[in-house]
């Protein structure tokens, strides 16, 4: 026996359009004060539905068109899925190669991924082309675990960035922990 700390409300309501205007707010707040010398913010989204209050694409738009020196805010998306017999998509890099609806929705409002990201999950065996985009859909947990991995990934410099930017000789720790939001329905 162990205990249960979440039990999973299946059917709720997806707000992400409210939850990525949300993420824009808090980004806005912390590019103005930020400096110049940071990497590239990330919004991690999780779900396993689609949006229930109409299409965030616009507002994860302005996220991306944020001005920041060092590049975009990254987003990365991961719609999960429980049914075996879903085949999943891992890093996209073609929206006309994945099934109308919700697959091509979740493309659109993914950042592509850099050389960086590419590398590293093709090291991980993973068949990934040039311009794969920050998506899985139709993740299971193992996908999920590549997905948080990649994201983990994406934050190794940002120690060593935040340190130089505060004029501070530091070396960044080896595996630094983000802190990764998921979606709960309401």
């Amino acid at each position: 026996q162990f205990p249960i700390w979440y039990e999973p409300d299946v059917g709720g309501k997806s707000m992400q359009v409210a939850a990525f205007d949300y993420c824009a707010g808090l980004l806005e707040q912390w590019l103005a004060n930020a400096g110049e010398n940071h990497a590239p913010p990330i919004v991690c989204h999780v779900t396993t539905s689609s949006s229930t209050d109409g299409n965030p694409l616009m507002v994860v738009k302005k996220i991306q068109e944020l001005a920041v020196p060092t590049g975009s805010p990254l987003v990365f998306n991961a719609f999960l899925s429980s049914h075996v017999e879903v085949t999943p998509n891992n890093f996209p890099s073609n929206r006309s190669f994945l099934p109308p609806g919700a697959a091509r929705t979740f493309y659109d409002r993914s950042s592509q991924l850099g050389e960086e990201s590419i590398a590293h999950l093709r090291r991980e065996g993973l068949p990934v082309n040039d311009r794969a985009r920050a998506l899985v859909f139709n993740g299971k947990m193992v996908e999920l675990v590549t997905f948080l991995n990649l994201v983990r990934k994406q934050t190794v410099n940002w120690t060593s960035l935040t340190a130089e930017a505060l004029g501070s000789e530091t070396p960044a720790p080896e595996e630094p922990t983000p802190d990764v939001a998921v979606e709960e329905p309401i």
